[in-house]
């Protein structure tokens, strides 16, 4: 798996969520309900232009949430 990252306010590391969502197995809307109502989460994430994912617009959270944004919708079973 490919994970686009950037950097992006204040030069600090930042990656696509939907592409990590979706590889655990998680629905990405879901999921991304989840982080715009969670009073952290929301407050970091950006959506931004990545030439990676094709020129399309692309939710990102800066690297050090990512543990935080993964422990909230892991699939169980």
């Amino acid at each position: 798996m490919i994970v686009a990252a950037a950097q992006h306010q204040h030069r600090e590391p930042h990656v696509a969520l939907k592409p990590i969502v979706e590889a655990m197995g998680v629905t990405w809307q879901g999921h991304h309900d989840h982080v715009r109502r969670d009073p952290v989460l929301s407050e970091a994430i950006s959506v931004t232009l990545m030439a990676s994912s094709g020129g399309q617009h692309t939710t990102i959270l800066p690297l050090k949430l990512l543990n935080a944004s993964s422990s909230v919708s892991m699939p169980t079973g």
